[in-house]
């Protein structure tokens, strides 16, 4: 019984690997797993509330353009 699990999970690697997705991939999203760029905008986003893109703002530079800015790429 515990072959059919490794054997089960290294098909999902595989088609992972071959075509980027994953069958549990849409359970794992709903569990509240998030991509490595869900994070970094996330982590973007604290660092703009906190204050560390102040710096970088001028008279006419909000903190929404600048979280647009962040974002789009």
């Amino acid at each position: 019984m515990v072959g059919y699990f490794s054997d089960l999970g290294l098909a999902f690697f595989l088609q992972h690997a071959i075509q980027g997705w994953c069958p549990p991939l849409p359970a794992f999203r709903m569990l509240g797993f998030r991509t490595k760029k869900e994070i970094e905008k996330e982590r973007y986003a604290l660092k703009l509330l906190r204050g560390d893109f102040d710096f970088l703002a001028c008279n006419e530079t909000t903190a929404t353009e600048v979280y647009k800015a962040v974002s789009q790429s």
